[in-house]
């Protein structure tokens, strides 16, 4: 389709300029010998949707061509490798901490990806969790293997639920939902688990907002979910 194919140019050139900004920092640090001592982290908050699941742009789906994003991480001492195990945003915290030998906070959801950048390969399963709610609400829930995405109130029986074999299905195109009911069931407890620990997290004391940030731009940072 021409239109996508003008949409997949735009957004090229919108990653050639990132590239181009990020030569320029690694060029920095090298000239001013500041390589070895620095931990760099390049990733993304979201990927971008071009008519795979008949949807364009982000925000209101949770296939992987919304979710999978970069994370590149250059740490010394630590050789180049791809890493194929899942990785989520919320493990950048304590990877850094653990990489500069700091402690984590205990109430950190995340996970150090230190072992990782070893040896490429992860001891255990790990699942990476998201929700969008601008439409509608949807969440999902996946390993490597397992990626279950629900729409609606999962409290209540109205709610609708997908399932994937993302090793035989990486595209995300056929749902076997309703022949793997106990897988289902599974990832849908993995769903409440993390929500109950998130419900708990929130009855801490709010972190105030920096000085700097004005009455509107705090009012644009909690309708567009940041806080």
């Amino acid at each position: 389709d021409a239109n996508v194919n003008i949409m997949k140019t735009r957004y090229d050139k919108c990653l050639n300029a990132v590239y181009l900004e990020l030569k320029g920092l690694l060029e920095y640090l090298a000239s001013e010998s500041m390589s070895r001592d620095t931990i760099v982290v390049i990733t993304s908050s979201h990927g971008e949707a071009f008519g795979e699941h008949e949807y364009y742009f982000h925000g209101d789906i949770l296939y992987n061509e919304i979710l999978n994003t970069p994370l590149i991480i250059r740490a010394n001492n630590y050789k180049p490798k791809i890493v194929n195990e899942v990785s989520r945003n919320i493990d950048i915290f304590p990877t850094l901490t653990s990489l500069i030998g700091i402690s984590t906070p205990e109430d950190i959801q995340g996970s150090s990806l230190k072992n990782l950048l070893k040896t490429g390969k992860e001891v255990g399963t790990r699942y990476a969790f998201s929700q969008t709610n601008q439409k509608e609400n949807h969440l999902s829930i996946q390993n490597k293997k397992w990626k279950l995405i629900t729409t609606g109130d999962i409290n209540t029986e109205t709610f609708s639920a997908e399932l994937y074999d993302l090793e035989e299905d990486p595209g995300e195109k056929v749902n076997i939902y309703d022949s793997n009911l106990s897988k289902a069931e599974e990832l849908l407890k993995k769903i409440q688990d993390i929500l109950n620990q998130s419900k708990t997290l929130r009855t801490r004391p709010p972190i105030p907002f920096p000085s700097y940030i004005d009455k509107e731009q705090k009012q644009n940072l909690i309708e567009r979910g940041y806080f």
